[in-house]
């Protein structure tokens, strides 16, 4: 006889004459397989039941119609998930954009498959600003593409890495992503140069007012010690520009000379002292000198007392109020927007380079002890205009 098996209900013992090697390799699987199965029996039933994981916001005090997202993560047995106060198409892990226009209790549910169910809510509290109209949907990128029905792009000299891209954000909404990096010169300490990446709206005389859903996911930038006064290294990672009047000094279609623009931008200059990752928000008005814009002086400049981060979700809005004389620009929809005043004089002719556009713009000064970088990716969602101006 070679060996002797004798078992009880959950251990067994295996006595090996001949290989006592053998017999170890055996008691350690067995002894394993038993281990396994106590430990799924002695499961909580809560891991067969329907669990949510995670259910969140990306903000939780906005103004009214401010862009939120919604994610949330469901795991052990659930069948579907039910929104309340939002459509989670059933699916067990996603996410929603939502715009609430006073504050809301969000709730998810996930369900089993026996029909069990397990609840989460979260509130999105919304000021008491009225809500503004509300303008048009321009563009919300659903087409997986950027139409050239609706868009023109370009970049400007200076950028080593332009992306524009379409694409599934986190929680599987179509968002356009923007990532531009741009290198200083090493030549010298003094001055700076600029470039930039931007969508034209094809229609741009058709626009009076525009807003867009901006997120600088991401935004890295060095500094030179021997040239960083001021905003000689300037970031500019979401912004948005408005040309649409001249001051009659252009000679002709293409001619910029003369030609007056208005912006409202995130911005972060080298030299602040601000913490990592926050924004300055500024509107301002500026005046082409030359045929190619290349250079400009701006007689008309606004930073808000509010500042924003990299990762936040924000809205901003520019305003031509031509009947008024004014450029107005604001901060999700704070039903407030700042006045940016020109002289009336200034209003003379059609721009000669009409545009309107949504716009990456960086500069950085120059260096003789390496390359000042500035490197930013942001998130574009719904773009609106006046109705005039869609495209269907």
């Amino acid at each position: 006889m070679e060996y002797v098996n004798s078992e009880t209900p959950f251990i067994w013992y295996t006595y090996f004459v001949r290989n006592p090697n053998r017999m170890e390799t055996m008691m350690r699987r067995r002894i394993g397989c038993v281990l396994l199965l106590l430990s799924l029996l002695c499961l909580p039933l809560s891991a067969w039941a329907a669990q949510i994981n995670e259910f969140s916001a990306t903000s939780y005090a906005v103004h009214p119609g401010a862009w939120v997202e919604l994610g949330w993560r469901c795991l052990g047995s659930t069948d579907h998930t039910v929104g309340t106060n939002f459509d989670t198409g059933g699916a067990p892990s996603g996410g929603r954009d939502v715009y609430p226009l006073v504050t809301t209790v969000y709730t998810l549910t996930a369900v089993d498959s026996a029909g069990e169910t397990v609840s989460q809510s979260l509130t999105v509290h919304v000021d008491g600003t009225p809500p503004v109209p509300a303008l048009a949907i321009y563009e919300d990128w659903t087409s997986g593409l950027i139409r050239s029905d609706r868009w023109q792009g370009g970049e400007g000299f200076g950028g080593q890495e332009a992306r524009r891209e379409i694409g599934l954000d986190p929680f599987g909404n179509f968002k356009l992503k923007l990532r531009f990096r741009r290198e200083g010169s090493t030549g010298s300490d003094v001055g700076n140069g600029s470039s930039d990446m931007f969508l034209n709206v094809t229609r741009p005389t058709t626009v009076t007012e525009i807003e867009a859903d901006f997120r600088v996911k991401t935004l890295s930038m060095n500094t030179c010690a021997a040239n960083n006064a001021g905003s000689i290294t300037r970031a500019r990672p979401a912004r948005l520009l408005l040309a649409r009047f001249n001051d009659g000094a252009s000679s002709g279609a293409g001619d910029a000379t003369g030609d007056f623009r208005a912006g409202v931008q995130e911005q972060r200059n080298g030299s602040t002292a601000d913490p990592e990752g926050v924004l300055q928000v500024a509107g301002s008005i500026s005046r082409c000198s030359n045929a190619a814009c290349s250079a400009t002086t701006t007689p008309v400049i606004s930073v808000l007392p509010t500042t924003v981060s990299v990762g936040e979700t924000h809205n901003l809005k520019l305003i031509w109020d031509s009947p008024n004389n004014q450029f107005l620009f604001d901060l999700d929809n704070s039903g407030t927007p700042t006045a940016l005043p020109y002289n009336p004089a200034s209003n003379v002719k059609p721009a000669a380079v009409p545009f309107v556009d949504i716009d990456v713009f960086h500069s950085t000064a120059n260096c003789t002890a390496g390359a000042v970088t500035i490197d930013s990716t942001t998130v574009v969602g719904t773009v609106r205009t006046d109705a005039s101006a869609v495209i269907p």
